[in-house]
């Protein structure tokens, strides 16, 4: 029953910020244009990758050992958790820093357009706030405060919609003053959530009273999840990133309004995978893993029945949406969102990893989509533009998310002994 109301709560808030989001993507695309909406893509696909290399995995690594270890040592848990938010905030400013200092020569590097450079001077600013309120997110997801979780998720969905719609109403509405909202409202959030939540949330200064071991094991089963949210950052961008510096502005404009509204899919699960990843965070036996994967998997495919329809009405879903301007965007759709209909809906079941205690099994995957990644879309993108950045895209998550099932299936069923042991360590 406590997981039905979490999954509600959290998916009723994704739900709500993800129809804002795109409620935005549709001002921002007619507002700005193709062209101008590119560079907008590109800056705003910075801000994500560098706010989720500063988590460096730290925040799924906390989720994993709070769920686990928290009925058995209570005081433990709650001074990890104050030391793994002072590393997450610390990690936060040297990546919004590092950023802020290497604006130019990214600029020069992803675009021949001399504006972008400021533009991500101001992202900068938003990847510090991105970062730390995706901090104080772990924190509440770990302790399983789903409702506010979703509450801080959508006070920066309506702040963002209430800015925008002031500019645009004010005739204020530019590519800089867009970008400025963007790295505004994490700042504004990051306050909101230190404030309101303050009792839920570890002071900088506490919890220094952790055993070294504890800190070295909870670092240990981070290191794997470190090199894959990497990996995953850069790729989750690595074809906004790559059109942009062999094709134009223009071409990343229309893959990137494809790639938005594909994306209202990919949104909706991820807020179930936030629930589940602290309940099969607890799951020991064979028996508790079999019957999640079970449940899991009869989920993904009613989920993938119910939702492919909307492929036959691509064309019409985009004129719609965005207007005349964007109909090269419709075959580009077509692909991103069969791509993020058939392997989100399967996320749920590769969380079992990180149950299973094998993180470096997730971490190798995403470093061998990376690197399929970056040859195919080098080989793939001069030749057919967009088109071969969503193929590249299909390909590597078919590919990863089938060896992964795979593997989950074979350690779950070889066994009937418990899988994970309860202590806090891990073996490699």
């Amino acid at each position: 029953m406590k997981f039905a109301r979490d999954t509600l709560t959290v998916f009723g808030g994704d739900f709500m910020v993800g129809l804002t989001a795109l409620s935005l993507n549709i001002v921002l695309t007619r507002s700005l244009g193709v062209t101008r909406f590119g560079l907008f893509a590109i800056a705003a696909s910075v801000l994500l990758v560098a706010s989720n290399i500063a988590d460096f995995g730290m925040g799924t690594s906390l989720v994993r050992y709070v769920s686990l270890y928290r009925q058995q040592d209570g005081d433990l848990t709650r001074n990890l958790m104050a030391v793994a938010f002072r590393l997450m905030l610390m990690a936060s400013l040297l990546v919004a820093l590092g950023i802020l200092i290497a604006a130019g020569p990214v600029a020069s590097f992803l675009s021949n357009d001399k504006a972008l450079a400021g533009l991500l001077r101001i992202v900068a600013l938003g990847v510090f706030g991105t970062a730390a309120t995706a901090a104080i997110l772990s924190v509440l997801q770990a302790q399983e405060y789903f409702k506010r979780y979703a509450l801080i998720n959508l006070v920066t969905a309506a702040a963002k919609f209430v800015l925008i719609i002031f500019l645009l109403i004010q005739g204020l509405l530019t590519l800089t003053s867009v970008v400025f909202v963007y790295a505004l409202v994490p700042i504004l959030t990051l306050i909101f959530g230190l404030v309101v939540f303050r009792q839920s949330i570890p002071r900088f200064f506490s919890g220094l009273q952790v055993p070294r071991q504890v800190i070295a094991n909870y670092l240990h089963f981070g290191k794997w999840v470190i090199i894959s949210f990497l990996a995953v950052s850069v790729m989750t961008r690595v074809d906004i990133f790559m059109l942009a510096i062999f094709e134009n502005s223009r071409t990343v404009g229309l893959y990137a309004a494809a790639l938005q509204l594909s994306m209202v899919v990919y949104t909706l699960i991820g807020s179930l995978v936030r629930v589940i990843l602290p309940k099969v965070s607890k799951l020991t036996k064979k028996e508790e893993y079999q019957a999640f994967i079970k449940k899991a998997l009869k989920f993904a495919v009613i989920g993938c029945l119910l939702l492919s329809p909307l492929l036959l009405f691509s064309k019409q879903i985009i004129l719609i949406v965005y207007g005349q301007e964007y109909a090269g965007s419709v075959g580009l759709f077509q692909l991103l969102f069969f791509t993020f209909l058939l392997i989100p809906t399967f996320q749920p079941v590769t969380m079992v990893i990180y149950a299973l205690g094998k993180p470096f099994i997730m971490t190798m995957t995403h470093v061998a989509q990376f690197a399929v990644s970056i040859v195919s879309n080098l080989i793939l993108i001069p030749i057919y533009g967009g088109y071969g950045a969503a193929v590249t895209l299909l390909v590597i998550n078919v590919l990863g998310t089938g060896f992964l099932l795979g593997y989950i299936f074979y350690t779950v069923n070889r066994s009937d002994e418990i899988i994970v042991k309860e202590e806090l360590e891990f073996n490699v």
